[in-house]
């Protein structure tokens, strides 16, 4: 899709393009999206009756593209509001990323309605890339949030762990927010180290993805052990070595204690996967999408 940044500000253009027949409309309600659980279902703009935001995404096949959100929720046809973390994996990657855009974008309108200098209420600018108080003038843009997400490697075994909110017996990849002042690799050495007390080095970069719950972008990496023994911090509940045995038994469900890793859907599984082939760039499973955790 054509993000099509130079219309933004045409306000005829977007007038005419908000009412126009040909333009498709992506439907959200509290955060699902209307879908026929195997692609994206777009809608006329004679359905759109509703005052809330609007959010221009771009042209595409010829049209341009709008999200916005429902007060109630819609059933067209064969399709209705699904969770976005179940149609992921359903769909492709130019459709995943649209999904990211438009969820990403509706959550952060939905979220910033006053201005943080005086407290005067918001209202939307460049059909939704920017909101502006009418009172001081100040600008706000969207806000995305860097993580970086790590394998760390100790010979033939990975570090894992699982928070406490993780589905019974799910281990991940360790990941943390990128703080002011850091760069990637400073982050993999830091987080890692709050986390697990594991001390690192070597850090590269291997792949990223959006995350739109609600606007991350996860930077994922490959870090070497410097040291073995394990503390967890607070966030974690448990963290482990997995050698490559482990690991090929989370990845096909036959782990005796019953281990698991996330699903296909997510970056981490990507890069644990790609760990166990010993190519950690790559993923070989058909399901792999770049653009969702």
């Amino acid at each position: 899709m054509d993000r099509s940044a130079h219309l933004r500000n045409d306000h005829s253009w977007l007038t005419a393009a908000i009412q126009d027949t040909n333009s498709r409309y992506l439907f959200f309600h509290k955060g699902q999206v209307l879908t026929d659980g195997t692609q994206l279902t777009w809608q006329s703009p004679l359905l759109c009756k509703t005052t809330n935001q609007r959010v221009f995404l771009g042209i595409l096949d010829g049209h341009p593209r709008f999200a916005c959100n429902v007060d109630l929720p819609m059933t067209v046809d064969n399709s209705k509001h699904i969770s976005t973390r179940r149609i992921g994996s359903h769909l492709s990657s130019t459709e995943l990323a649209i999904l990211c855009q438009a969820q990403s974008m509706l959550h952060w309108h939905h979220n910033t309605r006053f201005c943080e200098r005086c407290g005067t209420a918001l209202h939307s600018s460049l059909s939704g890339d920017k909101r502006k108080c009418k009172n001081c003038g100040h600008e706000v843009f969207p806000r995305l949030n860097p993580v970086v997400i790590m394998i760390v490697e100790n010979g033939n075994q990975i570090l894992l762990g699982r928070q406490p909110q993780f589905p019974m017996g799910m281990y991940s990849c360790l990941a943390g927010f990128v703080e002011h002042g850091e760069t990637i690799e400073a982050a993999v050495i830091r987080e890692v180290k709050e986390e697990s007390q594991v001390q690192v080095t070597g850090v590269q970069y291997l792949s990223s993805q959006a995350w739109p719950f609600p606007a991350q972008l996860m930077i994922g990496c490959i870090a070497h052990a410097k040291s073995s023994a394990i503390i967890t911090d607070s966030e974690l509940e448990d963290a482990q070595w997995f050698d490559r045995k482990s690991i090929g038994q989370m990845l096909d469900f036959s782990h005796p204690k019953g281990y698991t890793i996330p699903p296909s859907i997510a970056i981490a599984h990507q890069l644990i996967q790609g760990w166990y082939s010993r190519e950690p760039n790559r993923s070989s499973s058909p399901n792999h999408h770049s653009h969702l955790q």
